[in-house]
């Protein structure tokens, strides 16, 4: 199988605002098919109080606007504990596959903070033409003192060297 194609940015820090905006981008020149997209975003409070990054007000879209395309979503509130509290520089990870992507694709971060004195850094990795992948957006699943299976990956991956990614988001609760 062929390599495949990739686009990488390595964002800057940008204050996040209080309505929900795009705070970074990538604009790739990749053909149009199948991209598998991950952001990776690096949160900062700068201020004295937790801020609050509530569900649905950090997306992961094809395009900058509110009308485009949503690729992933947090799914819970994100909380960015105040400046030299522990957890302060908290991160976030949204993965999507974009199916049916156009060429020349662009995809953003879009966010909104529950007040001022967030800056957050972006990270983008967007790979076309992965010949085989698994990807799986599951449902939430409670809490529980037994061992639960949240994703079963049942593959027709050929014997050899695969790669496992996967990312989990908690909602503490009490």
């Amino acid at each position: 199988d062929a390599a495949p194609d990739s686009a990488f940015r390595d964002g800057g820090s940008v204050a996040v605002p209080t309505t929900i905006a795009t705070i970074d981008s990538i604009n790739t020149t990749l053909p149009a098919g199948d991209n598998l997209v991950f952001a990776f975003i690096q949160f900062d409070n700068t201020g004295g109080a937790d801020i609050t990054i509530t569900a649905n007000n950090l997306q992961l879209r094809r395009g900058p606007r509110a009308t485009d395309k949503l690729i992933a979503a947090n799914e819970f509130d994100t909380f960015v504990p105040a400046n030299n509290i522990g957890g302060d520089g908290m991160f976030a990870y949204l993965i999507g596959n974009d199916t049916g992507a156009p060429a020349n694709a662009n995809y953003s971060i879009r966010a909104a903070a529950s007040a001022t004195g967030v800056n957050a850094e972006v990270k983008f990795l967007v790979l076309h033409g992965v010949p085989r992948f698994f990807f799986n957006d599951s449902n939430s699943s409670s809490d529980s003192t037994t061992e639960t299976s949240i994703v079963n990956a049942n593959t027709t991956f050929i014997a050899g060297t695969n790669v496992i990614i996967a990312v989990v988001q908690t909602k503490g609760i009490g």
